[in-house]
């Protein structure tokens, strides 16, 4: 799986901010995305610096493809486009969300990309996600579609 195409593609739906912050439900967030914890010892309105935020978000990419690892055992057999789409949605989501889209976990280990879309696609994930749902939804209706 291509990590670094993975990390530009958080980059682009997740900004980047070296300064920490609440996120849309109010959670304290920095970096890429990288939920901030208690062993973290941050408060908001506090900066940290880029390498503590690529050392983050080398963990939460790292944590995001063992998370797709645990829901599908064959993960790495996966198409790369669809790898990407679910690490990202497993970076945003966490094991425990993303864990719970039964039918697309279905979908995916029966290789059937247009019923994963319309798992997507059907998901509250999806009306919350805004430009980043979409993007990936259509990337995932495209699979197995022949290029004109």
């Amino acid at each position: 799986m291509n990590l670094a195409l993975l990390a530009a593609q958080l980059k682009k739906d997740e900004g980047l901010k070296l300064v920490t912050y609440l996120d849309p439900v109010g959670l304290l967030t920095v970096g890429v995305g990288h939920l901030v914890l208690p062993q973290d010892q941050l408060v908001l309105g506090q900066a940290i610096t880029a390498a503590t935020c690529q050392q983050w978000l080398d963990a939460d990419i790292e944590q995001a493809v063992v998370t797709c690892f645990r829901l599908w055992p064959d993960f790495d057999t996966l198409p790369e486009d669809v790898q990407q789409i679910l690490a990202n949605m497993a970076f945003q989501l966490g094991q425990s969300r993303l864990g719970k889209f039964v039918m697309l976990r279905q979908a995916i280990t029966q290789r059937d990309w247009p019923a994963a879309a319309r798992a997507m696609r059907e998901s509250l994930w999806y009306a919350q996600s805004g430009n980043r749902s979409k993007r990936l939804t259509t990337a995932m209706a495209a699979q197995g579609v022949p290029h004109a």
